[in-house]
């Protein structure tokens, strides 16, 4: 696969972006894809950091930002109008584009629009969840206690959701090391809040640990390139043999591991400190950091102080002297907040959130967009897992702990007709049965045993691919509410589906489209005269 990424860093944007980029970047790379890079030249925009990682850089060039750009925009220094053609033009040399990946809170479906006929299938990294994304895929990493509902009516109806933690784009080296087990003694604290800290919470926090009597306690601080307060940082670090300067680093998994304590800030660092089991203090230093540290809180994650310009030195000391004391926020995984028993809801599409609503109102429910996992299974230990357009495949491990619990999937589809991929497209290509099915998940594709099916019809003169898209998904989901209170009981009969049917993956409907691209807005009929029975040229 050919694949570009679309980010930018900046004093004022950060680093953040950049280097979640990279990561997923770095993972493509090891998988034989082909990878580069489309920034523009803001001042501090790390291009030759990338340049350096490996990856070609086609650079945009460096506006001053206009008094009439606020918000993101200014972020941006251009419209996003003149940044889609001044993007395009960079495509359109760099032969076919298999996916485009966009991480810019400046951009949204405006941009994506013009820029999608010069890639297959945009991918956009938004934790914002504040604009509209046309969008074949969307990742949102972050932890919120709403996350399945935050991007509804943002993305198009066949828009793959990665939602969640289990998302979250670490580095190799979060994988690669061993998280150590912690006594509740504080040894080592570390320092790291982004690398730009533009409040210069670092320095704060600094003074707020030289004012302590922290006798055998080492410090490690560590800043970004872009800190602009990194001179003043290291001077200060060099006058105490207990504290550490680092500038840039590539080992923070290390220094985490050795860590008893973290003082930083939200966002991506968030996960790389959960995923070590690093207990952490943490301000929020962006406004888009507020809610999800907010809702870590709430979960028992972290243990959070409020907007930087609102934390004082008092309040850190205050902080840590609980923690040391045995009062602070215990180190937790995301796991252990959710909550044991119920229904497990498996699902990576917005479409299905109406249904995991319905559910929430009647069973504790655990939404969940990652890979399942044994451990997760022996934390939840769900009475009933509903799957409703989950993309991951369950292994066979995974089910066989899932033995005598209720599994069901819901499918749209009449199986066995259209098993797998774009089932209710497949329906008008081939012409065979349409309508929807709850079955019993088994170690097949959508071949386990039907709980229940109903056939739907379509008027194709009227009814658009959108329209029957969305007409399949509330009839199914009307279907489950029919056979809700059966389901959770297990009081319910089974039918093993009958005849050889039909199964289609992805790649199928990408051969059978050869580069075309379909529209949502069109009739059935449309479509099948323009992509079935080639009747106009496309």
């Amino acid at each position: 696969m050919n694949i570009v990424f679309r980010v930018d860093a900046s004093a004022q944007i950060g680093s953040g972006h950049v280097m979640r980029c990279l990561t997923l970047a770095k993972r493509y790379r090891r998988e034989g894809h082909t990878v580069s890079f489309v920034m523009r030249a803001l001042p501090s925009n790390l291009i030759t950091f990338v340049e350096e990682a490996g990856f070609s850089v086609h650079s945009l060039p460096y506006v001053k930002s206009r008094k009439m750009l606020t918000g993101y925009l200014a972020w941006l220094t251009v419209t996003q109008e003149q940044d889609a053609q001044e993007t395009t033009a960079v495509l359109r040399t760099m032969g076919q584009i298999d996916r485009l990946v966009v991480d810019h809170y400046a951009l949204d479906a405006a941009w994506e629009t013009v820029c999608h006929p010069y890639a297959r299938e945009i991918m956009v990294i938004d934790d914002l969840a504040n604009r509209r994304h046309d969008a074949d895929i969307l990742l949102d990493q972050n932890f919120y206690e709403n996350a399945a509902e935050r991007h509804v009516g943002l993305v198009p109806h066949e828009c793959r959701l990665l939602l969640g933690p289990a998302h979250a784009l670490l580095r190799d080296e979060f994988y690669e090391i061993k998280p150590r087990r912690r006594t509740g003694e504080l040894h080592n604290i570390l320092i790291f809040y982004g690398g730009s800290d533009l409040t210069d919470e670092t320095s704060k926090a600094l003074r707020a640990l030289l004012s302590m009597n922290l006798h055998g306690v080492e410090v490690d601080v560590v800043v970004g390139k872009t800190n602009p307060q990194m001179e003043s940082v290291r001077k200060r670090c060099a006058d105490h043999e207990n504290i550490r300067y680092h500038c840039q680093v590539e080992n923070m998994a290390e220094l985490m591991n050795a860590a008893d304590l973290a003082l930083g800030a939200g966002g991506t660092t968030t996960w790389e400190r959960l995923a070590l089991g690093l207990p952490s203090i943490v301000t929020a230093i962006a406004d888009n950091q507020i809610e999800i540290c907010e809702n870590c809180a709430h979960a028992g994650l972290i243990d959070y102080l409020g907007c930087a310009e609102a934390v004082t030195e008092g309040d850190l000391v205050r902080a840590v002297t609980a923690f040391r004391e045995g009062r602070g926020a215990a180190s937790r995984t995301l796991l252990d907040a959710a909550p044991e028993g119920g229904v497990l809801f498996l699902t990576n599409n917005s479409n299905t959130l109406p249904l995991l609503a319905w559910i929430g109102e009647r069973a504790n429910v655990c939404h969940y967009s990652g890979v399942l996992t044994s451990a997760m299974l022996h934390r939840l230990k769900p009475q009933l897992v509903v799957s409703f357009n989950y993309v991951h495949f369950i292994k066979e491990d995974i089910l066989q702990l899932l033995a005598g619990r209720i599994v069901v999937n819901l499918h749209i589809s009449y199986l066995p007709w259209n098993r797998g991929s774009s089932p209710n497209i497949w329906s008008f290509i081939e012409d065979t049965p349409k309508g929807v099915t709850i079955h019993v998940l088994d170690q097949g594709l959508d071949t386990g045993a039907v709980i229940a099916q109903r056939a739907v019809d379509f008027d194709e003169r009227e009814d658009t691919l959108a329209t029957s898209y969305q007409k399949l998904i509330d009839v199914i989901i009307g279907l489950f509410k029919e056979h809700w209170d059966r389901i959770l009981s297990g009081n319910y009969h089974t039918t093993p589906q009958r005849g050889k049917g039909t199964y289609h993956t992805k790649k199928d409907l990408e051969t059978f489209l050869a580069g075309r691209r379909l529209t949502w807005e069109m009739t059935i009929t449309e479509f099948k005269e323009r992509f079935v029975r080639g009747k106009s040229e496309i």
